[in-house]
């Protein structure tokens, strides 16, 4: 049995699927990016924090935003991340609570086909803005590794592969994030799935 790591930049499917918990099955998968230019400088070079411990901190304490020149406050989520996984700048993967524990996850509230969306889709969230800059090589090497562990072993239908957008009225993942059809050839090309 491989010991939970929060991070981990060599995960391979015993780290994701053999963690000591039921992996229960997932409807499907919808990806996300920051949409915030953390994890780059100001010509778009990537720095090498990691903000995965980061975002998990704000989801979980909560956080002040300006909203049409007002401060408001959003209260934070109980399990931390809304997101299963959120793939950094070296390709590396923080796996959160909800992914550990099996739990809904809080990345795109709304209903698909009669059912939550939040209580049946994995939510990947990318570290970077697609709408400014391309994925890195490293980060999408790593998505497409992920994604291709979940799918077949936990998520059954390629079909169920979808952008945060395909649900809610928002750019995320941003117009450079990869179109599905790129990514399935990918996981395809790389493992035959």
């Amino acid at each position: 049995m491989v010991r939970y790591k929060e991070y981990d930049n060599n995960f391979d499917k015993d780290s994701i699927l053999d963690i000591s918990i039921q992996v229960k099955f997932w409807r499907g998968i919808i990806f996300h990016h920051t949409a915030i230019p953390n994890g780059r400088n100001k010509i778009g070079v990537p720095k090498q924090r990691h903000y995965g411990k980061l975002v998990n901190r704000l989801h979980r304490l909560g956080w002040k935003y300006k909203e049409k020149g007002v401060w408001k406050i959003r209260s934070g989520w109980r399990y931390g991340m809304g997101y299963h996984f959120f793939i950094e700048n070296d390709g590396g993967i923080y796996i959160s609570r909800r992914w550990l524990e099996q739990i809904h996850g809080a990345h795109c509230p709304g209903i698909y086909l009669g059912e939550s969306i939040n209580k049946n889709f994995i939510g990947i969230c990318v570290l970077g803005n697609m709408d400014k800059w391309m994925m890195l090589k490293v980060q999408y090497a790593s998505l497409i590794k992920l994604t291709s562990i979940l799918l077949g072993d936990v998520v059954e239908d390629s079909r169920m592969l979808f952008k945060h957008k395909d649900f809610r009225r928002t750019d995320c993942p941003g117009n450079l994030f990869p179109e599905i059809v790129d990514i399935l050839n990918d996981i395809y090309l790389v493992s035959g799935k």
